[in-house]
Parts: structure tokens; C-alpha cells; sequence
């Protein structure tokens, strides 16, 4: 627009001269000579000349000031971006669009699970699933027919996270065991405000023995032992405080549940119950020493690690029942303890625990013939790794001492020996294992069972 404006001006300018000029130039009086009209024509060429040089000169100079305007206007707009990109980094700027629901953007990405976190961290959704499928074959007692079976042996759904602040912690976990029923295994929220007092309430496993505790995922055989299945207290509904100490040197776990909530029913069971029908509940203390510092909850040294880590534990858990007889209820008062050493060092691994159950019946004729039943049992088990990290393999023995007097199930003792092999794909979120298991049941009627069974599971966690 300024290039044809000023070609406009001097258009006019020369127009105007022209017309100055104009009787000379346009109508020339018959007496004017040659060499004058010549000598205007040089002079007018001249002008012409001067003219276009001015001419080129003035778009010479606006295309300079063109560029440099360009320029300006470029690195005004690069300085703008810079300082834009700064402010969207700062803390401040991040609290005020959170507070205001307008977070430019989410974290998202895949670590033990795909994940979304806002910003400022205040909220955290991270989604797993998991599958443990299974074949199976049974080699069952004289006299029984044998089974071979492909099964799922355990199915996840995990959600978990943070809401609100990252010391507002929640899981939720859903799926089904050996075809049952999908239901709801976890859900709680775990506050952690104060490091010392972690509050958490809702359904989760109780903090009893450590093989429970531990997830099934990272069991160092395929299933856990028998001597754990008749002493676990299983999840419950309920709340707890826990925390580790002392650069997790120190943890303790102290919680009061429902327990059983149903009388007859014992308080190892009490997951997914939707009240308590008594004034009664389920407490639970759990204390673990770790001399050099965190243990873990995973069975198998996966991590081969490089220094001794070493773990004593123990825990106490009562709870009162009632349980009815011949139409009239009676108080079963039940104490449990449980001991527990783990060593690992060096892709090798060690765990042993002891249990100990003590009920008070009262009189239960008809059951039992006195009051007081005491059962016992312990398992030991042992790993290592032929290739680190990759190549294990593990052995385990466990037993139970039933009360001669109680004839639950009409088992007097139970024996478990148990051989495995596992090779980790990626850690324990993919790996495959093979157990043979021989389990020896010894009956009051003086007669034994014997099982052997042989398992191979691939797990996969993603």
C-alpha cells in the first residue's frame, strides 16, 4: 500500500509538471527550433531518469524497513513463547489453574500400570489388570478318580492412586478366584498425613502373618501353603494404623475389624460382609523388625540383591464367636499367633513362620470334649536363582497339628512338600512356573490321604 502510494504522488508530481509545461510540451508554437525541442526532450529524459532512481531508492528503503519490522515482530514473538513456556512451569502457576479446573494438561505414560496424574499431583489414577491361568493335573488318593483342568486361577481388575493430595491414597481391587463369582476383593483409602499414625479403613487383608499379606502375584511358588490357609485371617472389613520407621527399619500394622459377623461363622472369614450382627470384633497387631532396612513383600530375591536383607516379624490377632449347638449359642474365644524369620541375599531367599491357635470353646458337647483346642503348624521355604534375575528355582515343607480332640474335617495332621521352578519374563509381572506338590493328610480314623498334584501357571501383570 506505501509503494503505490508514493508511485501515485510522483505520477501526480509529473502530471503537474507536465501541465506547468504543458504549452511547451503538448502544443509548441510553429516558431520553436529543433535543438530546443530536442534539448527539452534530454531534459524531460532526465527527470525521467532522476525519478525512477528515487523511485528504486524509496523500495529499497521499504523493504528494509519491511524485513526489519518481520524480524522485530519474530523475535518479539519467540520472547513471548519463552516467557510463556516459564510461567507455565512454575508451582505458582500450576496451583492457580488447578484451582481454577483449568489444568493445561495431564501427566499420563505406563509405570507398573498406565496412569493419569493431574499437575500438581493432587489426583492419580493408575489401572493394572492381572491373569494367573493355569493347568493343573491331580493324582488323587487310591480310589478316587484323577482330574486334569485348565484354569483361571485368579483374574484383576486394580485401580489406585491418589485423590485430593498425594497423602489421600486409594486402591480398588475386583475380580474372581477358580471361577468364582467376580466380586469385590480391596477397597480402601489410606491417609498418610502423619508418617508415624497411616490411617487406612475400609476392606483389605488383615496385617497378620507376612505369606497373606503378601500378594498373590508375588508368591515365590505357585499357591501358598497349606499351613497358611488354616491360620490366615484373610480380608476384612475394618480400619488399622501402620507405618515403617526408622528408614523402614521398624513397621507395625494395628487394626479392629468385623471379624466373622456371622455367628457360626470363624473370624478368618469376613470379606465382602455388609455388617456386623454383634457387638464383637477382630483385632489384629502386627510388628516386623528389618535390621537392614526394607524387606519387602516379595518372596523371591528377584532384585538379587547386592546386601543382606533380613526380617523378624510376629503378630497376635482375637476375636470372640459365637457358635450355636443343639439350638443354645456359645462364646468361642480365639487367639492366634504367628512368628516369622525371611532372609534374602544374592538371588537366594529363605521364609519360615510359625503358627499357633488357641480356642476357648467352653462346653460344646458333642464337639469337643473339653474347652481348650490348640493347633499348630509352621511352613519353610527356599529359593535361588541358577541365572540371576531370570532362572529360580525353590522348595517348600509345611504342617499343621489339628487338636486330637477337635475332628475338624477329621484331619489329625496335614503335610505339604512342595518343588517348583519359575523363570521371570519381566520380574513377577510375567513369569512361568511348574510346582509338584504332594500333600499327606493323616485321618483320626488312623487312615492317610495322599494327593500329588502338578501345576504349571503363567501370571501376567501389566
Amino acid at each position: 500500500m506505501k509503494l503505490r502510494f508514493v508511485l501515485t504522488l510522483f505520477a501526480v508530481a509529473f502530471f503537474v509538471c507536465k501541465g506547468a509545461h504543458g504549452q511547451t510540451s503538448l502544443s509548441m508554437p510553429p516558431d520553436v527550433s529543433g535543438e530546443d525541442l530536442k534539448a527539452q526532450v534530454e531534459r524531460m529524459e532526465r527527470m525521467l531518469e532522476e525519478q525512477q532512481k528515487q523511485i528504486s531508492e524509496l523500495k529499497h528503503v521499504l523493504e528494509e524497513k519491511t524485513k526489519e519490522k518481520e524480524v522485530k515482530e519474530a523475535v518479539k514473538d519467540e520472547k513471548i513463547e519463552e516467557v510463556v513456556e516459564k510461567y507455565l512451569e512454575k508451582e505458582e502457576t500450576k496451583e492457580k489453574f488447578a484451582e481454577l479446573g483449568l489444568s493445561p494438561n495431564l501427566k499420563m505414560g505406563y509405570k507398573k500400570g498406565f496412569y493419569l496424574e493431574t499437575l500438581d499431583e493432587k489426583f492419580k489414577l493408575r489401572f493394572q489388570g492381572g491373569l494367573q491361568f493355569r493347568y493343573e493335573f491331580l493324582d488323587r488318593n487310591e480310589g478316587e478318580e484323577d482330574t486334569s483342568s485348565f484354569l483361571i486361577r485368579r483374574a484383576r481388575m486394580i485401580l489406585e492412586g491418589n485423590a485430593f493430595s498425594p497423602n489421600i491414597k486409594y486402591k480398588l481391587q475386583a475380580g474372581f478366584d477358580k471361577g468364582t463369582d467376580f466380586n469385590l476383593l480391596d477397597y480402601y483409602f489410606n491417609m498418610t498425613h502423619i508418617p508415624p499414625l497411616n490411617v487406612q479403613f475400609g476392606q483389605f487383608k488383615a496385617p497378620f502373618n507376612r505369606q497373606r499379606i503378601t500378594s498373590s502375584g508375588n508368591l515365590q511358588l505357585v499357591d501358598r501353603s497349606t499351613a497358611n490357609e488354616v491360620f490366615n485371617l484373610d480380608r476384612q472389613i475394618g480400619m488399622m494404623l501402620h507405618s515403617m520407621l526408622f528408614d523402614k527399619r521398624f513397621e507395625y500394622g494395628f487394626g479392629v475389624f468385623n471379624g466373622s459377623s456371622v455367628t457360626g461363622v470363624d473370624a478368618s472369614s469376613g470379606r465382602n460382609l455388609k455388617e456386623n450382627d454383634n457387638n464383637r470384633h477382630l483385632f489384629v497387631l502386627r510388628a516386623a523388625y528389618n535390621p537392614f532396612g526394607e524387606f519387602g513383600y516379595s518372596e523371591s530375591d528377584v532384585e538379587f540383591s547386592e546386601k543382606l536383607k533380613a526380617t523378624i516379624a510376629g503378630a497376635a490377632g482375637y476375636s470372640s464367636d459365637e457358635i450355636t449347638v443343639s439350638g443354645s449359642e456359645e462364646d468361642v474365644d480365639t487367639t492366634r499367633l504367628v512368628g516369622e524369620l525371611g532372609l534374602k541375599y544374592r538371588g537366594f531367599s529363605f521364609l519360615t513362620e510359625g503358627y499357633y491357635r488357641h480356642r476357648d470353646a467352653g462346653d460344646l458337647s458333642g464337639i469337643v470334649s473339653r474347652g481348650n483346642i490348640a493347633d499348630n503348624g509352621f511352613f519353610t521355604q527356599a529359593g535361588y536363582f541358577i541365572i540371576p534375575k531370570r532362572l529360580e528355582i525353590a522348595g517348600r515343607h509345611s504342617f499343621v497339628d489339628f487338636d486330637d480332640d477337635v475332628p475338624l474335617g477329621g484331619v489329625d495332621e496335614l503335610r505339604e512338600y512342595t518343588g517348583g521352578i519359575n523363570y521371570f519374563f519381566e520380574g513377577h509381572r510375567s513369569k512361568l512356573q511348574a510346582n509338584i506338590v504332594r500333600v499327606e493328610e493323616d485321618l483320626l480314623t488312623g487312615e492317610d490321604e495322599k494327593d500329588n498334584k502338578f501345576q504349571l501357571q503363567y501370571q501376567i501383570y501389566f
